[in-house]
């Protein structure tokens, strides 16, 4: 069922994803707004208030910066194996190299009948 968002681009993504968001807590909020569920805020609640949001400003961050650790994390293991994987792939191409060509052809032959049966 979430295949199909990992196949959109993320210039389609974001904007989408923003968007819902920004939705959802519109909806909340005239919900909150129409129902009144809101408690009244009186002369001693503004420290609580201030508190609150400064806790919930700070848990955002913390989320927000192990998040960017982890796809730099990602980035570095991913660039590290295709470098691998280039390296190999250079050496066997240097080692084929140093082989006549007739070796060549011939080892390509057997591959290929090993692989199409």
């Amino acid at each position: 069922m979430y295949e199909i968002i990992f196949d959109w681009p993320i210039y389609i993504l974001l904007p989408v994803f923003i968007i819902i968001f920004n939705l959802i807590g519109l909806g909340i909020l005239l919900i909150v707004r129409k129902f009144e569920l809101y408690p009244v805020i009186s002369r001693g609640n503004e420290f609580v208030l201030e508190t609150y949001s400064d806790a919930i400003g700070i848990i955002f961050a913390f989320v927000l910066s192990l998040v960017t650790v982890t796809a730099w994390q990602t980035h570095n293991d991913i660039s590290n194996s295709v470098a691998k994987e280039a390296t190999t792939l250079f050496n066997i191409y240097r080692t084929l190299d140093s082989y006549p060509p007739e070796m060549l052809d011939m080892a390509f032959f057997t591959s290929a009948s090993r692989f199409s049966a």
